[in-house]
């Protein structure tokens, strides 16, 4: 059974240090190489909106940390990664991202922002399942001229 609960900075760190490979080079090629697992958990915690922030667990441990952060007044950028049952858990964390739609517009948002690595093609496919959009390729995005694409769900 997977369960959805309001995230924990130990959980995120759990998550963060058990990354899936396709999660883990979308992550690190955005940032310097001194950053490890435990700073991805401990940094996507601190930078996330408080209410905003979860952790899917599957099998009793947490198996993927999702949650939006602010952009600007009216945009959250949302974001998730998790280890290799992630995919298990995906409708799951689905349901509850669309479900936070319309709480979201009430606090005045009017725009969800995500990126995804060009070449994860399996998050891209997700977030068009979700009703994103992809509306710009960000070249040289990432660390080593690596491309990602822009998606974005206006409310």
């Amino acid at each position: 059974m997977i369960t959805i609960r309001p995230a924990t900075v130990r959980d995120y760190c759990y998550i963060a240090a058990n990354l899936r490979a396709s999660d883990r080079e979308e992550i690190f090629c955005q940032l310097p190489d001194d950053v490890d697992a435990r700073a991805v958990g401990q940094l996507s915690y601190e930078g996330s909106v408080p209410e905003w922030r979860f952790a899917a667990w599957y099998r009793k441990r947490p198996a993927a940390a999702f949650g939006f952060q602010w952009l600007n007044a009216v945009t959250l950028l949302a974001w998730a990664w998790g280890n290799r049952d992630f995919n298990r858990c995906a409708p799951r964390i689905g349901r509850h991202i669309l479900g936070l739609k319309d709480e979201a517009a009430a606090r005045g948002v009017r725009r969800i922002e995500a990126r995804a690595l060009s070449t994860h093609h399996r998050a891209a496919g997700w977030m068009c399942k979700l009703g994103a959009v992809p509306v710009a390729e960000l070249k040289n995005h990432g660390r080593n001229g690596e491309s990602f694409t822009l998606f974005e769900w206006l409310l």
